[in-house]
């Protein structure tokens, strides 16, 4: 950013797994070693932490920083990089470019938040945990649809068959159905519901086979067009 926030003598350790062929991206980690920081707000403190627990979540890596802005990206993990979100980068990147099988480390980066400072990016914390945390869902969604979609639609599935299958046993035992004929609606409307997301999950992952497939074609036509100058 230019305002002396980080050490450009980091730059070093962000370019070295690069170039010893180790990693696609690597990414300015402010939190690695368990250095306090200081003038960093608790806020902003526990919204980093929020934002690292849910792309570990999602993605299943072991990130200590997903929003540090100072990264290193090789030739190839650049041109495969596509982003939609208008408005923070850096989390969307990590599911980018993970969901295309790009390795990414992570590298302890020192940084200096001057006291006074005013983020012109972030602005309220609120509005910006909002937007960036639709930008996370939406990469999400696009580029592991079946865990999106199908794992909540199985789950949901499941609690209407097992609703389904008490009232009938509750019926088998007692020949009543009226203490327990909401519970039975309920259920159906469950397993409805469910199995309705399953097909949304086999739909969206449809897409992103298509989707992929786009994508590669970008991928050559950029490669090709940057191969010329």
């Amino acid at each position: 950013d230019a305002d002396d926030q980080f050490d450009a003598n980091d730059i070093l350790a962000l370019i070295k797994p690069i170039l010893d062929g180790r990693a696609g991206v690597v990414t300015g980690s402010r939190f690695k070693n368990g250095s306090k920081i200081p003038n960093m707000s608790i806020s902003r403190k526990l919204g980093n932490r929020f934002f690292v627990w849910l792309v570990n979540i999602l993605t299943g890596e072991k990130f200590t920083d997903t929003a540090c802005g100072f990264r290193a990206y090789s030739r190839e993990a650049a041109l495969r990089l596509n982003l939609f979100g208008g408005f923070t980068y850096t989390q969307e990147v990590l599911l980018d470019l993970l969901g295309k099988e790009q390795r990414i480390e992570e590298a302890p980066v020192k940084v200096i938040y001057h006291a006074g400072r005013k983020s012109r990016i972030s602005g309220s914390l609120v509005n910006y945990g909002i937007r960036a945390l639709m930008i996370i869902l939406r990469t999400f969604r696009d580029y592991y649809p079946l865990k999106f979609f199908g794992l909540p639609g199985l789950i949901i599935s499941g609690l209407g068959f097992i609703g389904i299958l008490y009232s009938f046993i509750f019926w088998l035992a007692t020949g009543y159905t009226t203490p327990i004929k909401t519970l039975f609606f309920s259920a159906i409307t469950l397993l409805i519901f469910g199995f309705l997301m399953v097909v949304l999950a086999l739909v969206a992952d449809m897409l992103k086979r298509i989707r992929r497939n786009q994508e590669e074609v970008l991928y050559r036509l950029k490669k090709k067009d940057y191969g010329k100058q």
